[in-house]
């Protein structure tokens, strides 16, 4: 009778702490639904950015399929190797003249692909459309990182601030609103459904959930190559989060993960989707996109630059698109970001509780940044990662009281909190602002130099024109393509002598060959120029590549490129199908090459603002 009392106090307590719970996750769930809204906001500007850059390309390639061009709506991202005569790509210059005969860039992404066209076949041209389709998708990803989080069990205010974080983030600036960038939004999607698959097959086991998982996981894949990291971390979450009656062992731990009826289905999907990849001939082969196995030592060592310029980029705010901008300041900026990074992971050791959540968020923020070392750091790589950053910030902010060390130590724990705090709430919206601004004005300056050239649209069809120089090499990549889409103009065929600022000599040799000398580094040795090379020596006095209008023979050939190289056209450089352009007074003009035996100089282009490639 005296302990009734007593269980009458442990009901009447639980019968108030859950009002109390429903309560807290209802505050919960309106904040996380206020940072949604306020991270969307955002990026509303991007709704006046217009198509940029490879927006372009896809823009050129739907108009061409209308014409019977034999590209694909859902292989958007597949640019193919470099083209013979007769291909509609030779023709149209798309290729310059330093690419390498087995350069290839080949990527497999039909559901990034699909979802562009289906704006295409719903809005035209009207680009703001193919922004709100964005927006929408990124919202979707919050809502479902929301339900992420709340099913992993973080505790109230680690959801609160890890959603914070995450919604507000300005690093997902380009993934939001660059339309091209689309890939990354959809692999984060799928990545995210897939876990949640996972972790509702352990709470309560049903023949759909192992389906729906393998389903995601194919579906990320084919948003993006970087989807294929769904893999370890399903691995990753199978072990953390076994059966209910398995025991803390490692033999046990690992019995369940052999045993995990979902993990078995992605591993064979896994290999059957890199088997047909490989099969089929995808994949990349180019100086600007290494692969383990064909250049691995440059792979690892952009992966030991990848890793730190993340760490500061999500932890403190330090723009990994600067310090690549700036490669001149990477010798000392990478080792400051590497000590910055091992003492966060150190403060972050000393500080959180390491919960299952905890560290399938440190394992997927690590994993996700492997596949990403195949291309030059930059912040738009890093949505993926800031999933799982998002969380042990939050964790963070929520357990800094409870640093192991002493006062003194302590203080170094709460200083990390406020500046993660600091950049993570207050800095972000204003950064995602300013970064947009920067790109977006970066682009519509590029696409206004572009639609504002001094090409002669009334002379014959084909017109060759030749762009000596470029104030952006970004707006080399794609002079062509947007060209043609601005003014639907199938008749000219754009040709690169380089995609930079170097100064030239020009030189006439005969009526129909002329060379240029580069005044600054070797032709291919500038950024984007190395898309389209592969590490291949080039022969001197060997005809390399031969274009719609004429064939380049490399002169003078040094370790990183092409000093001189002769171009050989199919007629005389005075005749009417031949126009030559470069950059002067703000603006494309066109300039009449030189006379027989001339030899005419270029000065370099200054740059136009900072950062600019």
């Amino acid at each position: 009778m005296r302990e009734q009392p007593s269980t009458t106090r442990h009901e009447d307590v639980a019968a108030v702490r859950l009002p109390e719970n429903r309560r807290g996750c209802r505050r919960v769930g309106w904040l996380a639904g206020l940072v949604i809204c306020a991270g969307v906001a955002s990026h509303l500007p991007s709704l006046r950015w217009g198509f940029l850059y490879d927006d372009y390309i896809h823009q050129f390639m739907f108009r061409r399929i209308e014409h019977g061009d034999p590209a694909r709506a859902w292989s958007l991202f597949d640019f193919g190797v470099r083209p013979g005569p007769g291909h509609p790509m030779f023709e149209w210059g798309f290729y310059p003249w330093w690419t390498d005969p087995d350069f290839k860039i080949r990527f497999f992404r039909p559901i990034t692909s699909l979802s562009i066209a289906a704006d295409y076949w719903l809005y035209g041209d009207w680009a703001p459309g193919y922004h709100l389709t964005s927006l929408g998708l990124f919202v979707v990803l919050l809502v479902m990182v929301y339900r992420l989080y709340r099913a992993l069990e973080l505790p109230g205010t680690a959801l609160a601030w890890a959603m914070a974080v995450m919604a507000l983030s300005d690093i997902h600036s380009l993934p939001v609103g660059w339309i091209a960038n689309r890939n990354a939004l959809w692999v984060a999607v799928f990545l995210v459904a897939m876990l949640l698959s996972l972790h509702s097959y352990r709470s309560r086991p049903r023949y759909t959930m192992p389906v729906s998982a393998v389903v995601c996981f194919l579906l990320a894949c084919g948003a993006k190559e970087s989807g294929i990291i769904g893999l370890p971390v399903a691995v990753l979450h199978e072990w953390l989060y076994p059966p209910a009656m398995t025991s803390r062992s490692f033999r046990s731990r690992l019995l369940a993960v052999v045993k995990s009826r979902p993990l078995l289905v992605i591993v064979l999907a896994a290999g059957a989707y890199v088997c047909w990849y490989t099969s089929v001939g995808y994949g990349t082969q180019s100086l600007l996109y290494p692969t383990p196995w064909r250049d691995p030592g440059q792979y690892f060592a952009r992966l030991a630059v990848i890793v730190p310029l993340a760490g500061v980029s999500l932890f403190v705010g330090v723009s990994a698109d600067i310090t690549t901008a700036l490669r001149d300041s990477m010798p000392w900026v990478l080792p400051v970001a590497a000590i910055v990074s091992a003492a966060i992971f150190w403060v972050l050791a000393r500080t959180i509780r390491w919960t299952p959540a905890a560290l399938l968020a440190l394992g997927l923020a690590v994993v996700s940044l492997i596949p990403e070392a195949g291309a030059d750091p930059s912040d738009r790589l890093f949505l993926n990662t800031s999933i799982g950053t998002s969380i042990l910030i939050g964790l963070l902010l929520h357990d800094v009281g409870r640093w192991k060390g002493g006062l003194a130590e302590g203080r170094t724990a709460l200083a990390l909190a406020v500046v993660v705090a600091f950049r993570g709430i207050l800095l972000p919206v204003p950064g995602t602002l300013l970064r947009g601004y920067f790109f977006s004005s970066m682009g519509g300056l590029d696409r206004g130099a572009i639609a504002a050239a001094d090409i002669d649209r009334d002379r014959p069809e084909p017109r060759h024109v030749l762009v000596l120089n470029s104030p952006s090499s970004l707006l080399s990549t794609t002079q062509s393509a947007t060209w043609a889409v601005i003014y639907e103009d199938t008749g000219t065929r754009i040709h690169l002598a380089q995609m930079g600022r170097r100064g030239l000599q020009w030189h006439r040799q005969d009526d129909r060959r002329m060379t240029l000398t580069s005044l600054g580094t070797p032709f291919s040795d500038q950024r984007f120029e190395r898309l389209f090379c592969t590490g291949r020596p080039v022969e001197p006095g060997v005809i390399h590549h031969r274009t719609g209008a004429f064939a380049a023979i490399p002169l003078v050939v040094e370790p990183t490129g092409v000093r001189r190289v002769l171009l050989e056209f199919d007629r005389s450089l005075d005749d009417d199908m031949y126009q030559f352009i470069l950059w002067q007074d703000g603006r494309f003009v066109r300039t009449r090459p030189p006379r027989i035996g001339e030899t005419r100089e270029i000065p370099e282009i200054p740059s136009p603002f900072l950062l600019v490639p």
